[in-house]
């Protein structure tokens, strides 16, 4: 496989950091969208497993986060992070015109992907989500009620740590990772979290290609019950809900992350190379 570091120029010229890991003979592309406050280094492990699998990975920190310019943990339209991923799937579409392409998205992310896959649907084959955060949680509720202008600068400390994996060795390396935002302001949290889960819940039935909806049920950041309420809103024929007992919120972290990744690298195989 050949690992290589790139980047992008996204909306209004911020430079965003990209990595691909390409290998020989791919059945498809898969795009992977990180979550809140983290960045692309944490799917290390999974895009190896995907590689494995016969899967090239591409990935980017999202602007704001990781390695990426912007405006750290802050964000100004949530459609800046759409126009993003669009940018980036069509380069990757330019490079692997004849492959079929997964969007995989987890919390944040996940959210990203729900949104991308229901409003850009002519982009993508195939939509898997973890932890997707696609329905506003109860302690952002408050924010649609906030004007922008008062709340934007304001900083939410980043306590998701203990919540992340029940795996503690994960836990401590995400809160001593250096790339981890420690916080984020309320304008990104209301973006996203009234903005983009607004999206969402208008937008979900147009979801029209197979889609994979993951949860763990030990999940304390993005209530299990927010999996189902995707599930049961997408009218996608082929669409399939996982959601595994014990289990917190990074299900491609946890402890039993080989019996999910397998579970998901099963799921695509029967689609792409059936």
């Amino acid at each position: 496989m050949n690992q290589v570091d790139s980047s992008f120029v996204g909306k209004d010229g911020v430079k965003i950091y990209a990595k691909k890991d390409i290998i020989t003979n791919p059945k498809a592309n898969v795009v992977i969208v990180h979550g809140i406050c983290e960045h692309l280094d944490r799917y290390d492990y999974l895009t190896e497993k995907l590689n494995n699998a016969g899967y090239n990975v591409y990935r980017y920190d999202a602007r704001g986060h990781g390695r990426s310019e912007g405006v750290k943990g802050d964000l100004s339209d949530y459609q800046d992070y759409l126009i993003d991923l669009d940018t980036y799937i069509n380069l990757v579409k330019e490079e692997h015109p004849n492959l079929k392409l997964i969007l995989l998205g987890h919390s944040m992310g996940g959210l990203v992907a729900t949104s991308y896959a229901s409003t850009f649907n002519d982009k993508i084959d195939y939509l898997a989500l973890s932890g997707a955060a696609n329905v506003t949680p109860k302690q952002a509720r408050a924010l649609k009620f906030l004007p922008m202008f008062l709340i934007k600068k304001i900083k939410y400390k980043n306590n998701l740590g203990d919540g992340v994996c029940s795996d503690k060795e994960v836990v401590e390396k995400y809160n001593n990772d250096p790339l981890v935002l420690k916080e984020a302001t309320m304008g990104l949290m209301k973006n996203v979290f009234i903005g983009g889960c607004g999206l969402v819940k208008d937008n979900i039935k147009r979801i029209n290609v197979p889609t994979i909806v993951m949860h763990g049920k030990g999940d304390g950041i993005v209530e299990a019950s927010t999996a189902e309420w995707t599930y049961n809103n997408l009218e996608v024929e082929d669409k399939e809900l996982k959601i595994y007992d014990g289990l917190y919120h990074e299900i491609f972290n946890e402890i039993q992350k080989d019996v999910v990744i397998e579970d998901l690298i099963n799921w695509l195989n029967k689609r792409v190379e059936g």
